[in-house]
């Protein structure tokens, strides 16, 4: 937790404010990365304002898939 919150500029009890350790912190990751992926799905299959799936929505969704940042896919995958 030390060197994360070198990383984000903050003292590390400064982090405990938000997160109470290590499995909280990935279990947000987890949480904010399904969301997203979720949101990505259903702009891809709902379709924008037209009503109709845009070919960009669904590379976007595509893309969320194989291009996460590293740790946030693992953050979703059970222990």
């Amino acid at each position: 937790m030390g060197l994360l919150a070198d990383r984000l500029g903050v003292k590390t009890p400064a982090l405990y404010n938000h997160v109470t350790g290590q499995a909280h912190l990935v279990h947000r990751i987890a949480i904010l990365a399904t969301t997203e992926l979720a949101d990505a799905i259903r702009e891809a299959t709902q379709g924008g304002r037209a009503g109709t799936p845009s070919p960009l929505a669904r590379r976007r969704c595509g893309c969320m898939c194989g291009s996460t940042p590293a740790g946030t896919r693992r953050a979703t995958l059970p222990a």
